[in-house]
């Protein structure tokens, strides 16, 4: 685990962190709610005044998502020359072979999808498989990335925060998490389950812990703290 650096303290990264996240919440939330209302009427079957409108824009997307897979699907390496036919041959088999590997069919479905749907595609490495030597991507969900809406003057954002959703076996030491604050985290959760049961009238017997494959949700923030870039975990509250 990397320990905070000594010339910067934990409350003042708290404290960045969440006027970061309130700070992008106050124009993300509005934009968020008109997404989740398009996303209703692609396939919607009620309101006809809107009914004819929403599926139109959703064939037209469903053909812009096409166009451009087929596109990137026979992109191929050619050689300039006669004797560079060799190296062309090998360089299609290996594009081959990681598309495949990397199941990019399926990731750049989904990222045209939501290029077209939410104006953005959001990709990213996570890791690298040793075996295949080939890099271990996953595709991010738009509706949970909060963004910079002040970047500086040259348009570099200064964060950029995940809204994420984990089970404690993932949040563990060997991948960088502080495991106490996990579970104080976790303790916090339940005793909220807690509370709004009792507030609610309910058998707070019923309500069970939440245990290492159950999920809870963290916000990663990619944030600069003096001049550094870092990638912070912290909890939803």
């Amino acid at each position: 685990m990397i320990e905070i650096p000594n010339w910067v303290t934990e409350s003042e990264v708290l404290s960045q962190i969440q006027n970061e996240y309130n700070s992008s919440l106050q124009t993300t939330t509005r934009k968020r709610e008109i997404f989740q209302r398009n996303d209703k009427l692609y396939l919607n079957t009620e309101d006809q005044d809107k009914k004819l409108l929403s599926k139109q824009i959703f064939s037209t997307i469903q053909t812009l998502i096409s166009l451009h897979y087929m596109d990137e699907s026979i992109v191929e390496f050619a050689g300039r020359q006669l004797w560079d036919e060799t190296y062309a041959q090998n360089l299609n088999k290996l594009a081959k072979f990681d598309y495949e590997e990397m199941k990019l069919a399926k990731k750049r479905r989904l990222l045209y999808e939501d290029k077209f749907k939410y104006g953005v595609g959001i990709e990213a490495i996570v890791g690298w498989d040793k075996t295949l030597n080939i890099p271990i991507t996953v595709v991010i969900d738009p509706q949970t990335w909060l963004p910079d809406n002040e970047p500086d003057q040259n348009y570099w954002p200064r964060f950029h925060l995940f809204e994420y959703i984990a089970t404690q076996e993932q949040l563990t030491k060997e991948d960088g998490y502080d495991e106490q604050a996990v579970k104080e985290y976790v303790s916090e959760v339940e005793q909220g389950l807690v509370k709004k049961a009792q507030k609610n009238g309910e058998d707070i017997r019923k309500i069970n812990s939440i245990g290492r494959n159950d999920t809870i949700q963290v916000i990663h923030a990619y944030t600069i703290l003096k001049w550094e870039k870092y990638h912070v975990t912290v909890s939803q509250t």
